[in-house]
């Protein structure tokens, strides 16, 4: 019997006219900070250049985000591999000192974000997740850029 810990939900309604703008906004506070740029002493630079290059950083993350829905379709469509097996090689984002455990499941390496799911919770062990070495479970994911970004995982139980 399978118990689905977790699913990918559909991001197609992420609109490109919010990247857009976003950009655009971007560009007209870099624009407008770059014509008062030699009005301004080094601190106040300073206070200026870092939350653009922060800003420029987000709108990179989030129109590149856009992508991943076409996974969902993938997913949907079938076009997804599966690992079915133990977890094994847990690391906890603690132990490893990033943001994502790790494990491995039939050979195939997995990470899981330290951020919620909207209708799961959390995945990671120490933000209250379940996945755990010895666990049987079955992943459906994508290989994509090289990451195996995870589509369903699902908890193996025998029936009695």
């Amino acid at each position: 019997m399978y118990n689905t810990l977790y699913e990918a939900a559909d991001s197609t309604s992420f609109p490109w006219l919010i990247c857009i703008a976003f950009g655009v906004a971007v560009a007209a506070i870099f624009v407008l900070a770059l014509s008062k740029w030699k009005e301004k002493s080094k601190g106040d630079k300073l206070i200026i250049v870092i939350p653009i290059v922060l800003l420029m950083i987000y709108a990179s993350w989030i129109c590149s985000s856009i992508t991943l829905p076409n996974l969902y379709d993938m997913y949907i469509d079938g076009d997804h591999s599966v690992s079915e097996g133990i977890i094994e090689d847990y690391k906890t984002k603690e132990s490893i000192n990033t943001d994502f455990d790790e494990f491995t499941v039939d050979g195939i390496a997995f990470k899981i974000s330290s951020h919620p799911s909207i209708d799961f919770g959390y995945l990671c062990r120490s933000d209250g997740g379940v996945l755990e070495d010895g666990m049987q479970v079955r992943i459906c994911y994508i290989e994509y850029n090289g990451i195996n970004i995870i589509m369903k995982i699902e908890a193996i139980t025998e029936i009695e």
